[in-house]
Parts: C-alpha cells; sequence; structure tokens
C-alpha cells in the first residue's frame, strides 16, 4: 500500500491497533462528544483540525484520481469519508463485541479507501 496513499491512510485510521489505544490516535474521534460540549479556543482549534484533516482526505482523493474532473463533488466525498472513518472508529471503540469491531473497522477502512 506505499503507492497507495490512500489506501494506506485508510488502512492506518481503521486498524485494530488504532482503536485499541485512542490515546495515541485520533484526537477527533476520541474527544468529539467532549469538545462538542464546548465553547471558545478549544473549540475553534478542534475545528480547524477537522477542517484541516478534510482538506487532506481531499488531496488523497484527488492524488488517486477519484473526482478528478469535479472538485466540488471530490470535496463532498472527502466529508463523507472522513465523517465515516471518524464515526466508525468511534463505533468500533464503543461496542464490546469484537466480531462487530471488526466488521466496522473492515468496512471504513474499505469503503475509505475506494478509488
Amino acid at each position: 500500500a506505499g503507492d497507495d496513499p490512500l489506501g494506506t491512510f485508510a488502512a492506518r485510521y481503521s486498524s485494530a491497533e488504532h482503536c485499541a489505544h485512542p490515546e495515541h490516535g485520533c484526537a477527533v474521534a476520541a474527544l468529539g462528544s467532549e469538545v462538542a460540549r464546548t465553547e471558545g479556543p478549544v473549540r475553534s482549534t478542534y475545528t480547524e483540525r477537522i477542517a484541516g484533516y478534510i482538506d487532506e482526505v481531499d488531496a488523497l482523493l484527488a492524488g488517486a484520481g477519484v473526482e478528478a474532473d469535479h472538485p466540488e463533488a471530490r470535496r463532498e466525498e472527502a466529508v463523507a469519508r472522513y465523517a465515516m472513518l471518524v464515526g466508525g472508529l468511534i463505533l468500533a471503540r464503543a461496542v464490546d463485541d469484537p466480531a462487530l469491531r471488526d466488521e466496522l473497522l473492515a468496512t471504513i477502512g474499505e469503503r475509505a479507501a475506494e478509488r
């Protein structure tokens, strides 16, 4: 997957290791419900990070040739894929059924990596 940055990103984000260690992973997934109850600089910084991550996913999609002729559609796809990854990771961390956790992680990883 070294020659597939989109696939590498999706695999890393949806990995069992990332799921098992929120303290070393994505702060967006780990802190979302807490930040939603705040105002001020914490929430502003969180918002900026989310926007930056969406920009990164958009760039990965562009590099993979997804919606190359339609940047608005690609941006929408980047928002959807990033939201799916974050939401799926939150759900995978919350469930106590290992099979469901694995299914969630596999599905979000595969879908986020699609070209």
